[in-house]
């Protein structure tokens, strides 16, 4: 499947762009129904749309990680790439929102932290094709001695996605689905993952 680079859905249906002409008398001509015909058919597709697509149709993974050397202030740099795998062969996605966490439990007496990943660039990706998976760089910052242990004796790591997208046919968008998926957990400091890292609804 390609991976692609994420790019604008493209406009909305507007049907103020398509204004009514009328006739001498001021009555509506028959050309002035055809924007009412397509707003109602609009609305049907979008609430088809609403009513049978569903987040699933999204599969996340983890398709990369590398942490660097620990600094002398205690803390390693993450860097990860997250896959989005849009499986519909006709059905774009529009990325509304997206926040990535690091979350862990460290060793006891255990707490549980979750540290924010950002975008690179800072964008949130907006677009995505039918068919074609997207991959996401992102990157944070591991602090603390917890990170100090490179032999496999660090906390394991989960990232965790919150996301907010709509589907789109067409002109047409369905309702925003919020989603929210946990990757399962993985010792990145040591470098020897095993790629790609299932994430789960």
């Amino acid at each position: 499947m390609e991976v692609q680079a994420l790019h604008p859905c493209g406009p909305r249906w507007n049907p103020r762009h398509h204004g009514h002409r009328h006739g001498r008398l001021g009555r509506p001509q028959a050309s002035s129904i055809a924007p009412l015909v397509g707003t109602l058919a609009i609305t049907a597709i979008v609430m088809a749309v609403s009513a049978v697509l569903r987040p699933g149709e999204i599969v996340f993974s983890v398709a990369s990680a590398l942490t660097g050397p620990l600094s002398k202030d205690k803390n390693r740099p993450l860097s990860l790439t997250l896959r989005a795998n849009n499986s519909s062969p006709r059905v774009y996605l529009q990325y509304r929102s997206l926040i990535v966490y690091l979350k862990y439990t460290t060793p006891p007496p255990e707490m549980t932290f979750e540290v924010p990943v950002e975008v690179n660039g800072g964008l949130v990706p907006p677009c995505q094709t039918p068919g074609t998976m997207a991959d996401i760089s992102m990157s944070s910052t591991l602090w603390g001695e917890a990170w100090n242990d490179s032999s496999g004796g660090t906390p394991k790591l989960s990232v965790l996605v919150l996301a907010v997208v709509q589907f789109k046919v067409g002109l047409a968008y369905s309702r925003p689905y919020s989603i929210r998926v946990l990757c399962d957990p993985a010792d990145y400091v040591t470098n020897q993952v095993s790629f790609p890292i299932t994430c789960r609804y």
